[in-house]
């Protein structure tokens, strides 16, 4: 059996049409600065891609940057926006680590207060509590639009026109940034419509390859500069342009876009297969607001060993977000509502776009197959344990009865 990779929420392999598309651009290699005709080639693609990248996004060629990933793009909005000592910034408790690390970070930095906007049990925010929480000191919020670990879909729109209602009321401004890395690559997004002020996203969800996201910044002359130096990219950051970087991210989304009718039908497969077992498991997120190719698994045991077990036997899932140095961050599937060693015991499977039908039938009865292992093993074991306190228990009437 070929390796069945299924974490494409973490990173998502190349487009075909991306990869054979990389290759011929390797020629062009001028610096977009430069006033020769190798510099000028290279000035003309990343000017035309970018152009390209704002058609298909709704908005205009001034208001994108390209950066090295959605973590620096989310630290670039945090950084980036204009917060004063005292000032409240609103993240939700399911947020990212980049998010969550940058919030934290700035607001030690610049003496800020940090809200946590709690979820329900699907990881939906709840409206009125949400509406709470906002204040007149309210002047970033930052949200993420479709969960990395468990799949729900935000309603975001409705929490913004919330907030814009709040704006008008108090004669306040917020800058809300939606962190849009797994809801992209499925739903197509016009900023012309989606009333965000800065929204970040992924290269390496999309098919684009690593080192290459994207922020879009509503009102470049309001953003803040972070990285000094040339003055490239409207002088918000400095550099020399990822030509590259910019074309295959252009292309993957444009692909992403066009071709996406199967993955939620495997998912609803792969999910039906997965139920229908005699085993104990449980599906989280919201049924009715879902990412087509994201399942987050509570299963009887250990995910860490489920994940070597089934990658030992060619299939690839993953605990949940890849992006943290920590083996095992289980702090998002814990706001859902379940407990410590419930999240430890839960996997996420993530399908894209070159999965195939045959790898989800192939991949379910080995996932079932895994757990059931895993079941039998920890069974001995605690029968090796029993046998072993019972026996530590004679020893120790034999020592007593020998004093």
């Amino acid at each position: 059996m070929d390796y069945i990779y299924l974490d494409h929420a973490a990173a998502t392999p190349l487009w075909p049409e991306v990869k054979e598309q990389a290759h011929n651009l390797l020629q062009v290699f001028g610096n977009p600065g430069s006033k020769h005709r190798v510099g000028i080639e290279a000035k003309k693609i990343w000017t035309e891609t970018l152009q390209n990248l704002a058609r298909l996004l709704g908005c205009q060629l001034n208001q994108l940057i390209i950066t090295s990933g959605a973590t620096e793009s989310i630290n670039q909005a945090f950084f980036g926006s204009s917060l004063s000592a005292e000032d409240e910034l609103i993240i939700s408790s399911v947020e990212h680590s980049a998010t969550h690390q940058a919030a934290l970070a700035i607001a030690k930095q610049k003496n800020l207060k940090v809200i946590i906007a709690p979820v329900n049990s699907v990881g939906q925010i709840n409206q009125d509590h949400f509406l709470k929480l906002l204040t007149p000191k309210t002047k970033l919020i930052s949200l993420i639009a479709a969960s990395n670990e468990y799949g729900t879909v935000l309603k975001l729109n409705k929490l913004i026109k919330y907030v814009r209602e709040f704006e008008q009321k108090n004669q306040t401004e917020i800058t809300i940034h939606a962190d849009a890395s797994q809801l992209l690559p499925w739903h197509k997004i016009s900023l012309g419509s989606l009333d965000v002020d800065l929204m970040s996203f992924s290269g390496a969800k999309l098919g684009a390859g690593h080192q290459v996201g994207g922020l879009f910044v509503r009102e470049p002359s309001n953003f803040n500069q972070l990285i000094y130096g040339g003055g490239q990219q409207n002088n918000l950051r400095s550099g020399t342009e990822n030509v590259l970087g910019a074309v295959n991210l252009t292309t993957a989304l444009k692909l992403a876009w066009e071709n996406q009718a199967d993955i939620n039908q495997f998912r609803l497969l792969l999910e039906d297969q997965l139920l229908s077992s005699n085993l104990e498991l449980t599906i989280n997120g919201d049924p009715d607001r879902k990412l087509p190719n994201i399942i987050s698994l509570t299963t009887p045991v250990d995910a860490t060993r489920l994940i070597y077990a089934l990658d030992n036997i060619g299939v690839g899932v993953s605990a949940g977000a890849a992006c943290s140095a920590s083996s095992q961050d289980t702090r998002v599937i814990e706001a859902l509502g379940l407990s410590k060693k419930e999240a430890e015991q839960t996997i996420r499977i993530s399908l894209g776009h070159n999965t195939t039908k045959d790898e989800i039938e192939l991949a379910a009865p080995q996932i079932i197959k895994q757990i059931n292992e895993l079941l039998k093993t920890e069974l001995e074991l605690a029968k090796i344990k029993e046998i072993g306190k019972k026996l530590n228990q004679e020893y120790s009437k034999e020592d007593n009865g020998g004093n």
